[in-house]
């Protein structure tokens, strides 16, 4: 009896430290996990090159303008050229050909070719993950001298670094577990969100939890 009496003081201490010891586990393990939403990619956005007699332009910009023509796009963007205001159309046909090689022979493989020529109408061209940090040319297969232009595609954002959370109370840093988790369940907006991390933070924090209540029951019993 004097030993339980002894110890019954004590268990207040000792379930507080199990919660606290709880706590600050889910606090580092949250601070190393990505929101689930937000952050995403930028949404992809459509690019318009007018088509004019002679020129390949910029419909905001003056026109005709200085060729070749440089418009610059990220992946995903649909560029659209457009014969006219919104593809009303021009006085004599054109073509917006890519060239593989340089503007003078325009060889193939091509990533694009509107051809036959045409005088009214639009086309476009997606551009695609395999597209980024590179440049293409392209001209008119009718006016080879006098339309020109290049489509510049931004290269990959680079990531901003994660700073590396000091240690809390003396307990080492968890591993970082930032980017995708096998079997985790993705975002609305396609990042992933590693929720098998966070399952296995709960889980760790109910097992000190339930530990503490163990060891408290033993010494209330005595």
């Amino acid at each position: 009896m004097l030993k339980g009496l002894l110890l019954r003081p004590a268990l207040p201490g000792v379930a507080l430290f199990t919660v606290a010891v709880a706590a600050v586990l889910g606090i580092i393990a949250l601070s190393h996990l990505s929101p689930p939403f937000g952050g995403g990619r930028a949404e992809a956005a459509t690019v318009t090159v007018r088509v004019g007699d002679s020129w390949f332009c910029d419909p905001t910009g003056p026109q005709p303008c200085t060729q070749p023509h440089d418009t610059t796009v990220s992946v995903g963007d649909t560029v659209v050229w457009e014969w006219g205001a919104g593809g009303g159309g021009t006085a004599i046909i054109h073509t917006t050909t890519h060239c593989a090689d340089n503007f003078s022979t325009c060889g193939g493989p091509r990533e694009w070719d509107s051809s036959p020529a045409k005088t009214s109408g639009t086309f476009s061209w997606i551009v695609g993950s395999e597209d980024a940090g590179m440049t293409f040319l392209y001209r008119c297969q009718v006016h080879t001298l006098t339309m020109q232009g290049r489509i510049i595609v931004q290269g990959p954002a680079t990531p901003t670094p994660t700073p590396t959370p000091a240690s809390v109370g003396g307990i080492a840093d968890f591993p970082d577990v930032d980017g995708p988790v096998v079997g985790a369940t993705g975002s609305s907006d396609g990042s992933s969100f590693p929720y098998a991390a966070l399952a296995g933070s709960v889980a760790a924090g109910g097992l000190a939890l339930a530990v503490g209540a163990w060891y408290a029951r033993k010494l209330w019993l005595g």
